[in-house]
């Protein structure tokens, strides 16, 4: 069985603090059975940082919107 990850927001994740990068990230979730991500940016500014982010990745679908209740949020994870 594979999964897929319907809605994550790369650009929330605080990668410091799960001492992960990114590349790392997505090796666990792919050894987990997820392999396919739908992520979903929370700003104009964080859209151009994840798709530079995941350019060369064929896993991903990346969508754009500002999020008004995640704009003053602090990052997750």
């Amino acid at each position: 069985m594979h999964l897929i990850d319907s809605h994550c927001h790369l650009d929330r994740i605080n990668l410091k603090k799960i001492k992960m990068n990114l590349d790392e990230l997505l090796q666990n979730a792919i050894l987990n059975k997820v392999n396919f991500f739908l992520t979903v940016s929370t700003s104009i500014k964080n859209f151009k940082k994840i798709s530079n982010s995941i350019k060369k990745k064929t896993f991903f679908i990346l969508a754009e919107f500002t999020h008004y209740m995640l704009r003053k949020l602090k990052p997750i994870l």
